[in-house]
């Protein structure tokens, strides 16, 4: 079972469940991919899959929750961006008990490219990000932001970002 559920264009759907399950899936695919419990973890997301963070964040009281967040070295937004708004799908309030229960232990990188935060077709995604970042600073997580590339927004620039993270 997904705890995603999304439309024909990998777009999350609106509907958003109490607990998506997200910290629960995760520990148990890290569990049959043989990584220890008390392993520390580095998670990172790439363009739509950036959804999959936010979830993570949104499941910060859940069973697995303040386990999983406590393995946790960074989380790397990859050029977050979709085809319709929002970006985040995570409120003010699930925000602040993400940084509650994660207290500070770990920074958030923002990268992105011309291609998601200046596509004229899609303001609103590099809108999104502005917002989601001083949504984090305000809740007290330690963000830091970098731009990768600079002219015409292109698809590889997109995928440059991958390779400038590495």
């Amino acid at each position: 079972l997904n705890f995603l559920n999304v439309d024909q264009m990998g777009n999350p759907r609106a509907e958003l469940r109490e607990d998506p399950g997200a910290a629960d899936h995760l520990v148990k695919l890290l569990g049959k991919l043989g990584i220890a419990s008390e392993e520390r973890i580095t998670l990172v997301g790439f363009s739509k899959g950036c959804v999959v963070l936010t979830e993570l964040m949104r499941c910060a009281e859940a069973e697995a929750g303040p386990a999983l967040l406590s393995r946790i070295e960074a989380i790397h937004f990859l050029d977050p961006g979709l085809m319709q708004p929002p970006v985040f799908r995570i409120s003010e309030e699930e925000t602040a008990v993400f940084a509650r229960v994660c207290g500070g232990r770990f920074p958030i990188f923002m990268h992105g490219s011309p291609r998601q935060l200046d596509d004229a077709n899609r303001p609103f995604v590099g809108e999104n990000i502005e917002e989601f970042c001083g949504q984090l600073r305000k809740a007290g997580v330690q963000v830091s932001q970098h731009r990768y590339g600079n002219g015409d927004p292109s698809l590889n620039m997109h995928f440059d970002v991958v390779h400038c993270f590495r």
